[in-house]
């Protein structure tokens, strides 16, 4: 049997967001913590492994470093997502690491 394990998280919502989140939790018939953790966890689910697939590719872009840096338009593209993505500067520092 796999274990549940559920960790408690405290956030902060302005009144409007919380008017709005518990009266959508009250159209479902659910509390506005059950709907919060559901839209936590599918936002989660559907960005991490968005991440994953990003990262992935970076194995495929990058074959070695000379790729990127014989190829300024793709030195550009690598510079902006480094700027936002851990995922991917992971990647890239692990590719780099292991030249």
């Amino acid at each position: 049997m796999v274990e549940n394990k559920k960790k408690r998280v405290h956030i902060t919502l302005s009144q409007d967001s919380f008017d709005k989140v518990e009266e959508t939790s009250n159209r479902y018939g659910i509390t506005p913590n059950a709907f919060i953790s559901f839209i936590v966890g599918q936002w989660v689910d559907a960005n991490y492994n968005m991440s994953k697939v990003m990262s992935d590719k970076v194995n495929d872009l990058l074959p070695d470093l000379s790729t990127v840096s014989e190829n300024p338009q793709l030195m550009e593209m690598v510079k902006a997502i480094l700027s936002s993505d851990q995922d991917f500067k992971d990647a890239a520092r692990n590719k780099i690491d292991n030249k």
